[in-house]
């Protein structure tokens, strides 16, 4: 459950979506053949969808949402041989990922988040903003870096697809928020986090551990607090991002919201891994639900396909809040 003072904040944030009854739940779902390829032209039969383990009628949504993008580079002093790389592959964020209708923002983070750009369909201004990438300190908060990209996402319309694409080394170093939070806010706004994960020749440092207490820390972006306890990741989420957790955040996130992680070693790879999430969410089924149960809280999601040998992938729960 969530705590009532984070549950009273959410209430007084987002007015009016958040305190109406759940009516319908949407969810992304993407299906592969097993050769890795996208499976065209599916109807509502072909899906099984269970909300805690009652089975739901689906429909699918035909019609094209647009796309509000983040992109959060890491841009501390482990992935400044790799910034290069991601400015000259800028360029696909807005026509391949977004698309026409789409737009994107730029953060960038080291033990900072700092917004580089607001949401925006202009090229120019995206040129602008990743050509500032440069590196930083030491650590990098990816935990919440990806909490303000949830942040800003929440600013955008309930008519969206709200996407998250991080470009970092798989772990976190000294965040202030934790990643049961960062998977929380997820599952509230449903956000789909892509991981592409920079690729290294050697293991990863001990996360450092952040030395302040958790009531003493700032809220991101002025907007979200919480207090909350990685305990419950146990009960949220289920077990699969409880063991990813510890050694990939990445992987974490991004199997937990439906989405995938890919990694990158050069050029060429990283175009590839933007073009491949590009064609993934331009090709996902939206399935739509009404709830049979709206008992506020977790539910967790079970999504399958009639036929034999396909890859599914969907976020694995929602929050029923009133």
């Amino acid at each position: 459950m969530i705590p009532a003072a984070l549950l009273a904040l959410l209430l007084a944030q987002q007015e009016p979506d958040i305190r109406s009854t759940v009516v319908n739940v949407q969810v992304p779902v993407t299906v592969l053949d097993k050769k890795g390829n996208f499976l065209p032209s599916l109807t509502a039969e072909d899906f099984r969808l269970y909300d805690a383990g009652l089975p739901a009628k689906v429909q699918v949504d035909e019609s094209a949402r647009p796309i509000s993008l983040v992109v959060a580079v890491q841009a501390s002093s482990g992935t400044r041989g790799v910034l290069d790389t991601v400015r000259k592959a800028s360029a696909l964020f807005l026509p391949l990922v977004a698309g026409e209708t789409g737009e994107v923002s730029v953060i960038t983070f080291d033990h900072r988040v700092e917004v580089l750009s607001p949401f925006t369909s202009d090229g120019a201004q995206l040129r602008t903003a990743f050509a500032k990438l440069k590196s930083g300190s030491t650590q990098h908060h990816l935990d919440d870096a990806t909490m303000e990209a949830i942040r800003l996402l929440r600013t955008r319309g309930a008519e969206r697809q709200k996407v998250v694409l991080l470009i970092s080394e798989s772990f976190d170093q000294g965040s202030a928020v934790t990643p049961t939070d960062v998977f929380t806010f997820a599952a509230l706004d449903d956000v789909l986090i892509y991981g592409v994960r920079v690729k290294q020749n050697k293991p990863p440092p001990t996360p450092a551990k952040n030395p302040v207490p958790p009531e003493a820390r700032l809220p991101m972006g002025g907007e979200i607090q919480t207090q909350t306890s990685d305990a419950r990741v146990a009960t949220v989420g289920g077990g699969v991002f409880q063991s990813l957790l510890t050694a990939n955040n990445l992987a974490a996130y991004s199997q937990a919201t439906g989405a995938r992680e890919l990694t990158f070693t050069n050029q060429k790879s990283l175009e590839s891994a933007i073009a491949t999430i590009a064609k993934e969410v331009h090709s996902q089924y939206l399935l739509t639900f009404a709830p049979q149960d709206p008992t506020p809280g977790y539910h967790d999601l079970t999504v399958q396909v009639t036929a034999l040998d396909l890859q599914v992938r969907a976020r694995h729960g929602y929050w029923a809040l009133k």
